[in-house]
């Protein structure tokens, strides 16, 4: 039986912890066993909480082999974290960290390289027309004039810059409406806000960017959504990995040498 930790505040702000229970019955089943609220979110706190919900259930620790949650120092810190209390208790247990969540950090360390502009110019574009349904209305006459699909900005998730892929393939999708619009609302309202915006569509690197994260961040939400399959896929997970760093090396380095890694994987 392996249990699937998932902890986190809902939209009251009220930690609840979920626990999900994988096991083998003739075929793999997962169940929610309990969604529970919890006080105290510290590693010991969660701990206490998971192993009562397991004796409450009448569940014993010796059928339990394996933990999942997020990478959250509370839950895989390396010392006193909810995994290291568990395989205190239960020497056999296998601690795997969740593969999204890993691989969610390891674009948002990547995308710290950028300029913080680009993320600011994508959300200040969103917020630009979700709050208002009269400039909504005059971008959708550009985007008849330049026969673009009549297509919302979309807002970027707050703290899952993964979602900025498919931001930025909008503002692609509809540059030129985009441009033409701010350039005609420039002439009309001056402003600083507007000019930010108006040299920020004019300005050759945005568009470099915004095109580099649509290719770059591709590669990881297609990782992301595999693992999101409702199949259990762990044992292909050393796999797509090796498949996602070469597939990304070779945006950098040369081809041939990258293909020659194909046939023996990657020591990760």
């Amino acid at each position: 039986m392996i249990i699937i930790n998932f902890f986190g505040a809902d939209i009251s702000t009220k930690n609840k912890m979920a626990v999900v229970l994988s096991f083998w019955d003739g075929k793999l089943n997962s169940e929610m066993l309990q969604m529970k609220r919890c006080k105290d979110s510290t590693a010991e706190g969660l701990f206490t909480a998971l192993i009562a919900e397991l004796a409450k259930s009448k569940i014993p620790e010796n059928q339990m082999v394996g933990f999942s949650a997020d990478t959250y120092n509370t839950m895989f810190g390396e010392h006193n974290s909810v995994s290291q209390k568990l395989r205190a208790l239960i020497p056999h247990l296998l601690t795997v960290k969740c593969s999204c969540h890993s691989c969610h950090l390891c674009s948002s360390k990547a995308f710290a390289m950028l300029p913080t502009l680009i993320e600011e110019f994508l959300r200040q574009l969103s917020a630009f027309f979700t709050s208002s349904y009269k400039n909504n209305d005059e971008l959708v006459e550009f985007q008849e004039f330049c026969e673009t699909a009549a297509h919302s900005i979309l807002k970027p998730g707050l703290t899952r810059r993964l979602t900025l892929q498919t931001c930025a393939a909008r503002v692609m999708e509809q540059y030129n409406p985009l441009l033409l619009f701010f350039t005609s609302l420039v002439n009309e309202k001056p402003n600083d806000s507007n000019m930010k915006m108006l040299s920020l569509l004019k300005d050759p690197f945005t568009k470099c960017y915004l095109e580099f994260l649509v290719y770059a961040l591709e590669k990881f939400n297609k990782f992301n959504a595999m693992f999101q399959n409702n199949q259990p896929l762990l044992h292909e997970l050393q796999d797509y990995v090796n498949h996602l760093i070469l597939d990304l090396s070779r945006s950098f380095m040369d081809g041939a040498y990258v293909n020659s890694f194909k046939s023996s994987p990657l020591r990760i």
